[in-house]
């Protein structure tokens, strides 16, 4: 142990990596430095690039808008703070409806251990109705989504809307920010 930190030393990756969290050791940059074998099924499973998600790549690319700044900060907070850091956020497919709980464990410091384990996950019982994108387009082009609760802004208005259908199949050219909601209450 790290007596001045509380931390194991060295991580033991080979624990890690059988884990069935999703795991990353992510730089204080956002670099991801190692993936463990679920990070890499649950992309994989998701239909995620697999290149945009492995090491040497950034953790927060995936993420705009508001939620973007606000994990960096958390990230540094974690890493700063010498704390650990918790939140919990929907992640669903097209099948499942599914929450997540993510922990950041800061490690010395140069970064953090990113787990993402699954809380509740239930198959989906309601039909996928489609949504006019042309309504939640703003002026750039782009339809914004709320990064917590998933609900995604009409337009230009400051008004939110949930699109059962874009939390598990997103049209293109999404961003993610936090809703009015959201970000009194939870940031």
């Amino acid at each position: 142990m790290n007596a001045m930190r509380g931390r194991p030393s060295e991580l033991d990756f080979d624990l890690l990596d059988a884990d069935p969290a999703s795991i990353a050791l992510v730089r204080r940059d956002g670099t991801i430095e190692w993936v463990n074998r679920a990070w890499l099924a649950f992309g994989q499973e998701n239909g995620a690039d697999m290149r945009a998600i492995s090491a040497g790549t950034s953790y927060f690319a995936a993420i705009a808008g508001d939620a973007r700044p606000w994990l960096v900060r958390a990230v540094e907070a974690c890493i700063e703070g010498d704390r650990i850091l918790e939140a919990d956020y929907e992640c669903s497919s097209r099948s499942q409806v599914r929450t997540f709980r993510m922990r950041l464990l800061p490690y010395h410091d140069i970064g953090v251990l990113a787990e993402h384990s699954l809380r509740v996950g239930r198959p989906r019982v309601e039909p996928l109705v489609g949504a006019d994108e042309r309504c939640y387009r703003n002026a750039q082009g782009v339809i914004v989504m709320c990064s917590n609760c998933r609900r995604t802004l009409r337009g230009d208005a400051d008004v939110w809307d949930f699109v059962s259908q874009w939390t598990v199949e997103p049209p293109p050219r999404v961003s993610h920010g936090i809703c009015g909601v959201c970000s009194s209450y939870f940031y």
